[in-house]
Parts: structure tokens; sequence; C-alpha cells
């Protein structure tokens, strides 16, 4: 981003002199991310949270099937001042099912976020906008806001809200509505590991006329095993209620991945 387009993004928000002075010298910190996961759901929900891949479940209760994703991104962090900063990033991610091999798919994806540090109440807000296309007809986009406050023994609250529209190759499949995310994390330094407990919920409406309703409960684990390399680990339980017959269900899901940061 140039200098001229970090001060209008600033002045669009009604930033500009308002989170203390420029740094010294822009801080741009890039990255390149790669990863890959396997997946066991008991219900194919085709779907972590809105934010990540904003699809609902295609399949019939009961539907069940291993799974596995790989991932590649790239971007930056760019710290503007003491306590505004924006990211973004490119990427693309491909998910395979062993039972359902012709319904896998790749997806392109690209962000946007602004963080606010250190606002009143000890809290910072982060600011998102993500566009996803399988280049075969489907197409998201997403917003949200996120407030993160610090807790007693070390951890770190968080509650977003934000609302997701996706269009379809067929028309019927289209969708939009409000999701919520609510949670807790916490860093152990010492031993490199990240734990984080979420409910999701979303209450996606499709132009078939169909309404659901789903929460996902999920135990997140991250795991330093060397610079740059991760181990991941998730336990989820979805609940989905929906107005068409035999798509409401309750079902776990769990998968086990790395992920390779650079630098």
């Amino acid at each position: 981003m140039t200098s001229a387009g970090r001060v209008a993004v600033a002045a669009a928000l009604g930033l500009a002199g308002s989170f203390g002075p420029p740094a010294a010298a822009l801080e741009v910190a890039p990255y390149l991310r790669v990863g890959a996961d396997a997946a066991w759901e008991a219900n194919i929900s085709g779907r972590e949270s809105v934010a990540a891949e904003p699809l609902a479940s295609f399949f019939a209760a009961g539907q069940a099937d291993v799974l596995a994703s790989a991932l590649l991104d790239a971007g930056a962090d760019v710290a503007l001042t003491e306590a505004l900063g924006v990211s973004g990033s490119l990427g693309a991610r491909g998910v395979g099912y062993s039972r359902y091999p012709a319904l896998g798919y790749v997806t392109g994806n690209a962000t946007l976020q602004v963080r606010l540090l250190e606002l009143p109440g000890d809290l910072d807000a982060t600011v998102g906008y993500g566009y996803r296309d399988d280049f075969l007809g489907w197409r998201a986009q997403w917003l949200s806001a996120t407030l993160e406050r610090p807790l007693p023994w070390a951890l770190v609250a968080y509650a977003a809200a934000g609302a997701d529209w996706s269009r379809a190759a067929v028309p019927a499949g289209d969708r939009s509505g409000p999701f919520a995310d609510l949670g807790v994390r916490r860093r152990f330094r010492e031993t490199g590991t990240s734990v984080r407990l979420g409910l999701d919920l979303a209450a996606p409406a499709y132009a078939s006329g169909r309404r659901d309703q789903s929460a996902s409960l999920l135990c997140a684990l991250n795991q330093r095993l060397a610079r740059g390399l991760y181990m991941t680990g998730k336990a989820r339980l979805d609940w989905v209620s929906s107005s068409e017959a035999n798509r409401s269900y309750a079902a776990p899901a769990f998968s086990v991945g790395w992920a390779w940061l650079l630098p």
C-alpha cells in the first residue's frame, strides 16, 4: 500500500490524528503460510465458521466422511501508528472428500482488516472484509467487527458479529445471513501452546426459502514445534436446525494438521 493509500484509509475511517503519533518508520511484516489437515465429520457441514468458509450444509443429516484440505496464503501486517494497523492477504484453499470426490473444491480468497489497539476499556477492535470465489459460479463476501479484551489468568475474550452473502451456481442456493462468534483464548509462551474455546452462531437464509439456525461449539489447539512450524488440532460439535426436512442434526467433527509460517 502506498503512503497516499495509507493516509486515505485512515482518513476514510476518521482515524487520522486520533490514535497516537505515526511510527518512526512503518513496520511491515510480510508472511507466507502453507498448511494442510485431515478431518472426520459425522455430518459433512462444509464449514468451520462463516468467516473461514461461508458455506452451509448441502448434505442431508447423517452423511459422514473423511476430508482433507490444503491452504496457501500470503499477506502482510502494516503498523501505521502505535495503535492503528492494516493487514491484507491473498490465498487459496482446496478441500477433498473421501466418499464424495466429485464434491471437492478449490477456492481463492482475499481479506482486508483494520485493527485498532488500546481503545477505552482496554479493548482492541478489528474490522474485516473477505471475498471468496471457486471460479465455477460460487462466490461469497463477508463483513465482520471483532472486539477483544484481556482477562485475568492471561485469558483474552473475543466477540465478533457480522454478515455474509454468497451466490451459488444454482440461484436457489444463494444465501445470506448474520453470524456471531464468542470465545476465549490463552497463549502459553513457555511451551508455545495456544488454546481457544469458542461458540459460533449463524442464521443463513436461502433463495429457495430454506432457513437454518446453526451453532458450533469448538476447541482449537495450536502447538509450536519449531520456529515457524505448528501442529493444529480441533474438535467441534455442530447443531443445525433447518426448515427443510432431514437437514437438522447434531454431529461432532475432529481434525489434525500442520502449518508452516514464514518468515
